[in-house]
């Protein structure tokens, strides 16, 4: 193996320790219920986030919308007149 190679080698164990250092900390945010901290690991460049059985939520708005509105809530219904421009498909709020 040359440098280059081990070089490359280092980088892609760096990027897989990266990688799983996030879903630990996602993991940790989810368990303890910590929303805001879930929200900033997402880029605000976040085109969507789906949930198969939940729906599509677009952009960052979305991304809090589901963990704010849906996830936080326990999966309660969305109190009437609520704002659900953010979903695409969901029919959690109905």
């Amino acid at each position: 193996m040359n440098l280059e190679e081990l070089e490359k080698q280092v980088i892609l164990m760096e990027d897989i320790q990266e990688i799983e250092n996030l879903q630990r900390r996602y993991a940790y945010y989810f368990d303890s219920h910590q929303w805001q901290n879930i929200l900033d690991l997402f880029s605000d460049n976040t085109e969507y986030v789906e949930l198969e059985s939940v729906g599509r939520f677009l952009g960052k708005e979305g991304v809090k919308r589901l963990y704010f509105d849906h996830v936080g809530r326990k999966g309660e219904p969305t109190p009437p007149g609520y704002n659900t421009s953010f979903c695409k498909s969901a029919e959690w709020w109905t």
